[in-house]
């Protein structure tokens, strides 16, 4: 189809394109390695012809003359020769290797002339996974519809109108007449109330009695109901989340307090999670000082998700301020999937 032969097309002239590239960088590593050599070559030559036994004898005889000779004059006709020798070895290396060096200049020349007014697109921009084409990152998010409120498999969520601005951010990533019709949606909301009200699709936790066969339960020999089986594992995953505006080196307290490990750095406005077990400690600390700590948490299996927020540290940059938007916008939204679901919104 058009859209095969396109994404075809694009990828060979992105080939050819890399393919120029580097032939004009290998070029130029190529004739630089080349006059090196020339010149090393060339060096060892003269020293090879001082060490025979005629230079030997030729700078021997150069000294009786020295002797008659004004010593003044004499070092700087050796000076002129010592300068005309070097001259002439730079004038035979350049016309031995001009044209490569010459084809260097050129191929990178147009190169970067190239760079600078085409855009290459990389494979994994080129040719999209399948699942990508219909990808939204705001589907099944209704702002519109008040009826969803009561349809099974749905629930409803909160959040301020202050993140008007966030939610506007991740309709129009989806650039679609569906998203924009939800933003809108939206923004008459924040017209009327301070409140904004969605809805969104849940997978509900069924009973053991829900998931287990008809068939099952007739023919066991007792009629006793069925008792979900304990779990040996009682690991659980943990998040951690840095709302500051300064990457934190996060670490796991041990044992004991000589035996604390780095866990991971988490980035401004970014988190990072690990799996642990209940009552385990882990501790947060700037990275220019592992010794203090900023704070501590023991974890358990009913708070996996802790967050870090700094009351000193003031957010100037607009990319973390966005980041930061982003990041409580989650959190809202987790909140209110937490009481619907029992589960925790990662």
């Amino acid at each position: 189809n058009d859209t095969t032969t396109q994404n075809t097309t694009k990828t060979i002239k992105y080939i050819i394109r890399f393919g120029s590239i580097t032939l004009s960088r290998a070029s130029q590593i190529f004739s630089l390695l080349s006059f090196l050599i020339s010149l090393r070559q060339r060096y060892f030559f003269k020293m090879s012809q001082q060490a025979s036994p005629v230079a030997r004898d030729r700078d021997e005889n150069n000294k009786l003359k020295d002797k008659y000779n004004d010593d003044d004059s004499r070092s700087d006709d050796n000076d002129e020769e010592d300068e005309f020798s070097l001259w002439s070895e730079l004038k035979s290396a350049w016309k031995q290797h001009f044209i490569a060096i010459l084809v260097a200049v050129l191929a990178a020349t147009m190169g970067f002339f190239h760079l600078q007014t085409t855009n290459i697109a990389f494979p994994r921009n080129i040719l999209p996974h399948a699942h990508l084409e219909t990808y939204r990152r705001m589907a099944n998010i209704s702002f519109c519809d008040s009826s969803e409120e009561t349809k099974e498999g749905y629930f409803l969520f909160e959040m301020p109108k202050l993140h008007l601005k966030t939610l506007q951010k991740h309709f129009d990533g989806d650039n679609d007449k569906l998203g924009q019709r939800e933003f809108k949606c939206a923004q008459a909301q924040s017209e009327r109330q301070s409140i904004l009200k969605g809805w969104a699709p849940l997978h509900r936790t069924p009973k053991l009695d829900q998931i287990t066969s008809t068939a099952v339960s007739i023919n066991r020999a007792d009629k006793k109901p069925l008792k979900p089986a304990s779990l040996s594992f009682t690991g659980f995953g943990v998040k951690f989340i840095n709302l500051s505006p300064t990457p934190k080196l996060l670490f796991w307290d041990g044992r004991s307090s000589d035996d604390q490990r780095l866990v991971a750095e988490i980035p401004p406005m970014e988190s990072v999670g690990t799996a642990t077990q209940a009552g385990q400690a882990f501790t947060l600390t700037p990275v220019y000082d592992a010794s203090t700590a900023l704070q501590r948490w023991t974890v358990t299996a009913d708070e996996p998700i802790l967050v870090f927020r700094s009351e000193t540290e003031k957010i100037k940059d607009e990319e973390l301020q966005h980041k930061l938007r982003l990041q409580e916008l989650n959190l809202a939204f987790a909140r209110d999937y937490l009481i619907s679901t029992k589960r925790h919104w990662f």
